[in-house]
């Protein structure tokens, strides 16, 4: 496993993104597929609700996950790979996938 920080996360627009329907959920947020529309490549992605980050302790959850996951480069640990911050209301977190069924 790496430490090396992560410089170079692709910052997506969501409209080149079909998200699918919830497959998880947790406190903060789902976790749902994500196909890029112009290559049908799939993604993970977190979707986390700011609202809720922002009122205190989730916060700085959140921000030790997202530092996590820039440094971690593990063959058994999704690797961050894209991040939407635009959206007034959820944080995307876009996550390599290692298993979908079509």
């Amino acid at each position: 496993m790496s430490s090396k920080l992560k410089t170079n996360l692709e910052k997506i627009n969501l409209k080149e993104y079909q998200i699918g329907e919830k497959i998880g959920k947790f406190n903060y947020g789902y976790l749902s597929f994500a196909k890029k529309i112009s290559t049908n490549k799939i993604f993970s992605v977190k979707v986390i609700k700011k609202s809720l980050v922002l009122q205190g302790k989730p916060a700085e959850h959140i921000t030790n996950e997202y530092t996590n996951l820039l440094q971690i480069y593990h063959p058994f640990i999704l690797e961050l790979k894209a991040i939407n911050t635009t959206d007034p209301y959820n944080l995307y977190l876009f996550l390599n996938t290692f298993w979908v069924d079509h």
